[in-house]
């Protein structure tokens, strides 16, 4: 690993861990954190922000489509963190591997 700052130690401690959760974090950061409040302003841009002339079946396909389509955002954002730190990792090989030559 390449020298980095407090910060970047802490990010490189802490996605270790979410590899082991891929499917979790995809989930939430997919799903939830983003699905849900973009079917949610969906919904009501629709109903022109007047909750009287929604229908919750309206809102409950929305948040569903949202949801689905959530799962591959989270899915492409896990494998751009992860990206980066395979180039970290992938670093500290190299030079590794250039010290023991």
């Amino acid at each position: 690993m390449k020298e980095t700052s407090k910060k970047g130690e802490q990010f490189y401690r802490r996605w270790a861990e979410q590899i082991e959760k891929k499917w979790l974090y995809v989930f939430l950061h997919g799903s939830i954190y983003w699905g849900i409040p973009v079917a949610i302003f969906t919904y009501l841009w629709s109903a022109h922000f007047e909750f009287d002339k929604g229908s919750i079946l309206k809102f409950l396909t929305s948040s569903g489509l949202f949801m689905i389509a959530g799962l591959w955002f989270g899915l492409s954002q896990f494998k751009r963190i992860d990206s980066i730190y395979s180039g970290l990792n992938d670093e500290a090989e190299i030079r590794k591997g250039i010290q023991t030559i």
